[in-house]
């Protein structure tokens, strides 16, 4: 299967959609990008979508400025991310949800009942993903490297042989 006839849309969930899913997301079209040997910019042309959203967002908030400084520290520019809060037209627009906690899978499938993607916690092993909203840099350079951990455990999900999830 050519992965550019292919469109996949992958969510990332967190709370406020300024530290975690932001990163997440930032992230996750980092690795596909590095396995699909393209830039991040090209990953639509290839057939994917990354997106990121929060099921207490406000609309229109940036990331918080611990998050654009490691994502910075990363190679990766989050200074245009703009918050947007989780919905069932947006989940229903998404091949495949990750969230960053039990709590978060609680509420999705409480909301969502069972007519869309699944949610799964992005930690193949279920873990939580620690909050680091109001805490230093450092356990925003923590939370980066969990989730960084935790795409690279699912990047055979993401990408194999160029199917999609």
């Amino acid at each position: 299967m050519d992965v550019s006839e292919t469109r996949c849309r992958i969510l990332f969930v967190c709370t406020g959609n300024t530290c975690r899913s932001p990163l997440a997301e930032a992230l996750c079209r980092q690795v596909l990008a590095q396995r699909l040997g393209c830039s991040p910019r090209e990953l639509e042309k290839k057939g994917y979508e990354v997106l990121s959203a929060g099921l207490a967002a406000s609309p229109g908030r940036p990331a918080s400025p611990e998050a654009i400084q490691v994502a910075q520290e990363l190679g990766i520019d989050l200074a245009q991310h703009q918050s947007q809060p989780f919905n069932l037209d947006l989940w229903q627009q998404v091949d495949h949800l990750f969230v960053m906690s039990r709590d978060h899978l609680q509420v999705i499938q409480l909301l969502t009942g069972c007519h869309g993607p699944e949610p799964r916690l992005l930690s193949p092993g279920g873990l939580d993903i620690f909050d680091p909203f109001c805490c230093g840099i450092d356990e925003f350079r923590d939370c980066a490297q969990q989730i960084m951990q935790y795409l690279q455990e699912r990047l055979c999900e993401l990408v194999s042989n160029d199917n999609v999830l």
